[in-house]
């Protein structure tokens, strides 16, 4: 049986509202973005002695905000720290669903380098085939919503999107709609989303200039084509 809107919303309230009492955050990148022994690292260290330690080293005004931080959320941002690291030490290429386009520009750029010309030919008949057209009708998108107190990002994605529509004809965009008609949950939902979305952030920039980079090698899409 479908959940309804009233059901859904009610449940991510819910959600939220118990990962605020136990201080916990949404990390779920971190797992594949640490390597295995940070994020053995990250589960073994007595956090608390960590925080001790780390406030030694600070100075008196950062020392005392990094005290009232709970230590979920140090470990959240400590975490997030090392991931943004790994991506620039590791020389990640980053690809973003939302811009599906440009990810694909920067994975033939990859696999062209220095390529002969019978290959160069058969990965670009593959691109042509398989790279979306540019989208030129512009859908709402309420994930800028979710994220204006977090970033000043004037270049966010608000274009590209196809809603998720669930089985029951609800939307995503639909369920954010009636999430952001609540200031209290969307403040504790901004809050859980925290120290994600400086991930995301971080990898938006990559990816653009990532992408910026190709353009010298490929033509942007024309989107009156």
């Amino acid at each position: 049986m479908e959940e309804t809107m009233n059901q859904i919303v009610d449940r991510i309230k819910k959600s939220l509202v118990d990962s605020a009492a136990s201080h916990s955050y949404f990390t779920k990148s971190f797992s594949y973005l640490l390597t295995p022994s940070q994020e053995m690292e990250s589960k073994r260290l007595d956090k608390g002695r960590l925080m001790e330690e780390t406030m030694k080293l600070l100075p008196e005004d950062e020392a005392k905000q990094l005290q009232q931080q709970s230590s979920s959320a140090f470990m959240a941002e400590t975490n997030a720290k090392m991931a943004i690291q790994n991506l620039v030490h590791y020389n990640a290429v980053i690809g973003m669903t939302e811009r599906m386009t440009e990810s694909m520009a920067i994975l033939k750029h990859i696999l062209l380098q220095n390529s002969v010309e019978s290959v160069r030919e058969a990965v670009e008949g593959v691109f042509r085939k398989f790279t979306p057209e540019p989208v030129t009708e512009k859908v709402e998108n309420n994930v800028n919503a979710l994220n204006s107190s977090q970033t000043n990002r004037s270049d966010s994605p608000n274009g590209g999107y196809k809603a998720n529509v669930s089985k029951g004809g609800l939307t995503t965009s639909a369920v954010m709609d009636e999430l952001l008609k609540d200031k209290e949950t969307m403040e504790i939902f901004r809050e859980f989303l925290k120290y994600e979305q400086i991930l995301t952030d971080f990898a938006w920039n990559m990816h653009m200039l990532q992408y910026e980079a190709t353009l010298d090698f490929y033509p942007p899409p024309r989107l009156d084509s």
